[in-house]
């Protein structure tokens, strides 16, 4: 089973990723995310600009594509991932392994869920339940009053994103710069630098892990995709050894068929710029931007 992200969970406690539950007001255009014990691990539902909802469901590196309609309390969409136990003669966002997917609300603490392979009825494949976790449940999310970040067309001359000011928003004010390493390349394919933060945290209660962060210039804090590798444990997108930092590279204009054969997705979606990630021991694990409509959605992990 992969837990590339073991820490996922455990780095919404921190407040400080795309999939961080942070306390903050949110307009229309913000991310507010929930996470939930489901009958199929761990998943973080993320709604944005109001009704659109992704997933990430880790142990089976998946991903949900929705839409959430608030007067029904339910949420209906797409789950797709790298491999499943039936293959569809029909690919969606490049993968061969998808189905659909339905979730009702009866409250704010229960997902009651039906899903299926392929387009056949949700239901035909089983259920899909799950328990409230933490964060915002999809229902109460665009509550707030934050101005909702600018659109993609806006982004274009803004600030050039600070990494001591990012570090410390992620990792708290104790972030240690010696453990932390700086790129500043375009990493989501709009030709503008993004700033890649890959820190080595040492001080998580459930650590260690090593922590990937893009922040793209415009971005704000909340809006920061992060994934969190562990050490050592034989998982898909585990690092080999004891906790240690590792050799960061970008590498650019990968042929689309090498970024599928890396992660199980097609570019598009994905970039075709990848984050390298080498421990001199094992495979070499790869991140890439998944991209959205607006700012980076988050990172998938690939490796060779």
């Amino acid at each position: 089973m992969r837990r590339w992200v073991s820490g996922l969970w455990s780095a919404l406690t921190l407040g400080g990723t795309t999939l961080a539950l942070a306390a903050l007001p949110a307009g229309p255009g913000a991310a507010q995310s929930s996470q939930w014990d489901t009958d199929f691990g761990p998943l973080v539902l993320t709604v944005r600009d109001g009704d659109r909802v992704t997933g990430l469901y880790p142990d089976y590196t998946g991903r949900v594509e929705a839409t959430l309609d608030r007067a029904q309390r339910s949420i209906a969409g797409v789950w797709r991932q790298p491999n499943a136990r039936m293959r569809c003669e029909q690919a969606y966002e490049g993968s061969h392994y998808w189905g659909l997917v339905t979730w009702s609300l009866p409250d704010e603490t229960s997902l009651r869920g039906q899903w299926s392979y392929c387009d056949n009825p949700p239901g035909s494949a089983g259920v899909w339940n799950g328990t409230f976790v933490r964060g915002t449940p999809p229902l109460s999310t665009g509550m707030g009053a934050a101005p909702p970040s600018a659109p993609p067309s806006a982004q274009s001359g803004a600030p050039r994103p600070d990494a001591a000011e990012t570090a410390r928003f992620l990792w708290g004010q104790s972030v240690d710069p010696s453990r932390l390493t700086v790129r500043r390349d375009d990493v989501t394919c709009d030709g503008e630098p993004d700033l890649s933060l890959v820190y080595l945290d040492l001080d998580h209660p459930e650590g260690p892990f090593l922590a990937v962060a893009v922040r793209e210039p415009g971005a704000a804090l909340e809006e920061i995709p992060v994934t969190y590798l562990d050490f050592d444990t034989g998982g898909y997108a585990s690092l080999c050894g004891s906790a240690r930092m590792v050799d960061v590279s970008v590498v650019g204009d990968l042929e689309p068929e090498t970024v599928r054969d890396l992660t199980g997705f097609n570019a598009p979606p994905l970039c075709r710029i990848g984050i390298r990630l080498d421990d001199g021991m094992c495979d070499a694990i790869w991140l890439f931007g998944n991209l959205g409509p607006g700012f980076l959605a988050d990172l998938v992990v690939g490796r060779n």
